[in-house]
């Protein structure tokens, strides 16, 4: 039988990994501990096909990704939400794509507001090498 997805979404597969969070300290302190860091799958292709995934819809993602310790855990996460992987391209030698970001306590008039600024490990993700 031929696997035919009912969606079939391309696009970039990433690590994101929010710290925080930290107030300006961190501009003149060098260093600040954050109270919080995690590792999440993301990348708006898998974000949404995640999202599909999990409302039941058959999906096939088209993406690329490094065969490093990324680049597993995002086809771990693929294969958990019974995603179609055989189309993501396992590139050795590739790192893939991992976003740093802090989320920042806001200052007097929102207490209980955050931004997040992004930063770019890489200039580029493995996606963009497609």
């Amino acid at each position: 039988m031929v696997d035919r997805p009912e969606i079939i979404i391309f696009g970039a597969a990433i690590l994101d990994i929010p710290a925080g969070p930290v107030d300006t300290s961190l501009l003149t302190a060098g260093s600040v501990p954050a109270d919080r860091i995690t590792m999440n799958t993301g990348g708006d292709a898998l974000n949404e096909a995640t999202v599909l995934a999990k409302l039941g819809k058959s999906v096939r993602l088209v993406s690329k990704i490094g065969n490093d310790m990324a680049g597993r855990s995002i086809l771990d996460h693929c294969r958990y939400y019974g995603m179609n992987t055989d189309y993501i391209l396992v590139e050795p030698g590739l790192d893939t794509g991992i976003t740093f970001f802090r989320i920042w306590r806001r200052l007097r008039w929102s207490p209980n507001r955050r931004i997040r600024m992004m930063w770019r490990m890489r200039s580029w993700n493995a996606v963009s090498r497609l």
